[in-house]
């Protein structure tokens, strides 16, 4: 009997350090050159733990993190597809640890607070309810077994309406394509859906409520799950499956034109800051613009230039099957031609120089997009902002002007936006999170006015 007293009792201790861990945790990441808050938020639902992160620095809230796992007095907080790991222990009342993401490693202690982190302010955000049907869907991709999980919405007053299907651009993306706490597809699905039209929009592949590798997927992969989407939403009574199209933003617009090349079902496509050369020509182009804007003179940005050209070639002649090995070869090659690397150990370059998805990145550097452009019939709208310097309009649009094959298919810059679309005052990624604007009204109209001018 005294023996299952002190079990009880030990049990009931452990207990106890296992539900301190609720609630909200912050602490400062000491990275070089700054410091970067981080905040996990964590919740025991039934002894089912979770845990959302919050990085307000960056202008990101609510991060879902895929695995929480508490054991006592400890702490292990993992997410594969951002390669973030968390590992704590619960020591006077506070938890120590190390923060490590893609083989780097942290201090990170995390102190309980009340504070409200205050989030900023994104008055375009569609709030509930709505004056439409909203419905969630799995919809699998039975030739790559992936479940893609998403968001239909129906107007209430139009019977059959068209269907615009959202296709998010670079990176693990959710339904939202959601960025420093905008959701800019949230705000798009809303106007269209307002107006009459069914929209729907998902998680990429290994993101959020969808299932699949993230990192071992190309745009090609991402194109199979968009077929598998049309496919299956054709075949739906209360949508019209003859006007069915595709808005793509960023690498999405790459992804459209892939799919509608071979998917006749694709009747129009929306391309938003869409690349119209190979992203080779693209990632120069924007590391110059971004070099520029930092102030760098014309030769730094001649011998960047130049460096990247040869790493880029370097990444395209590897085969990758055997990633550490042919990473080590272009890192070897890359400390030849870059002598202020020479410092830096191996693994310190491959981790700065390389990305995990590197397939990805190769056929990104090689995929064209007008070979794509050139082979559909449908109607394509392609716009740019003038303040873009991830997708430099000047560079792409006559790129796609030039592979159209139907006539009323147009290209149209926006002076003053950047590459969300939003009005904005400088040429600079950090602008993105300061404005509150997520997605100009302007955009919005004018991609209506187009779709309902072609009657779709």
């Amino acid at each position: 009997m005294k023996f299952t007293l002190v079990t009880i009792s030990l049990l009931s201790f452990l207990s106890g350090i296992s539900q301190t861990f609720t609630g909200s945790w912050s602490g400062n990441l000491e990275l070089p050159n700054t410091s970067l808050k981080i905040v996990f938020n964590i919740k025991n639902d039934g002894n089912v733990w979770s845990t959302t992160m919050d990085s307000p620095n960056q202008g990101a809230f609510g991060i879902p993190i895929q695995e929480t796992v508490v054991k006592g007095d400890s702490l292990l907080i993992n997410d594969m597809r951002s390669g973030i790991q968390y590992k704590g222990l619960f020591i006077d009342n506070k938890i120590n640890g190390k923060f490590i993401q893609n083989n780097f490693s942290f201090h990170l202690n995390l102190a309980q607070t009340v504070e409200k982190i205050k989030q900023p302010n994104r008055p375009q955000t569609p709030q509930a309810p709505f004056s439409y049907k909203t419905e969630e869907l799995t919809i699998l991709n039975t030739s790559e077994n992936v479940t893609l999980s998403g968001t239909l919405t129906i107007p209430n007053d139009v019977k059959k309406p068209s269907l615009v299907i959202l296709i998010s651009g670079s990176g693990p993306q959710d339904r939202d394509e959601t960025i420093f706490n905008h959701k800019p597809f949230a705000v798009i699905a809303d106007y269209l859906t307002q107006n009459g039209f069914a929209t729907f929009r998902f998680d990429d592949r290994g993101t959020a409520k969808s299932t699949g590798d993230f990192l071992k997927a190309t745009s090609f992969n991402f194109a199979s799950d968009v077929n598998a989407i049309v496919n299956n939403l054709a075949q739906r009574k209360d949508i019209n499956s003859n006007k069915m199209g595709l808005l793509g933003h960023s690498e999405g617009g790459l992804i459209a034109g892939i799919v509608a090349a071979e998917n006749s079902k694709v009747r129009f496509i929306i391309s938003m800051a869409g690349p119209g050369v190979n992203g080779q020509d693209i990632l120069l182009e924007q590391t110059y613009l971004i070099g520029k804007g930092a102030g760098l003179n014309m030769d730094q940005l001649e011998k960047n230039k130049k460096i990247n050209e040869q790493l880029y070639q370097i990444i395209l002649e590897e085969n990758w099957d055997n990633y550490q090995e042919s990473a080590q070869k272009v890192v070897d090659l890359y400390k030849k031609i870059e002598i202020s690397a020479a410092n830096s150990s191996d693994q310190d370059l491959i981790n700065t120089i390389i990305p995990k998805n590197i397939i990805w990145f190769k056929t990104f550097l090689m995929t064209n997009p007008a070979d794509y452009y050139k082979k559909i019939k449908t109607p394509v709208l392609a716009i740019n902002g003038e303040n873009d310097i991830q997708v430099n309009y000047k560079q792409n649009l006559p790129v796609l002007q030039a592979s159209f094959k139907n006539k009323r298919s147009q290209i149209k810059s926006y002076p003053n936006l950047n590459h969300l679309f939003q009005t904005s005052k400088t040429q600079t990624i950090a602008e993105y999170k300061e404005i509150e604007e997520t997605i100009s009204p302007l955009i919005l109209q004018d991609i209506y006015n187009w779709l309902k001018f072609n009657n779709f």
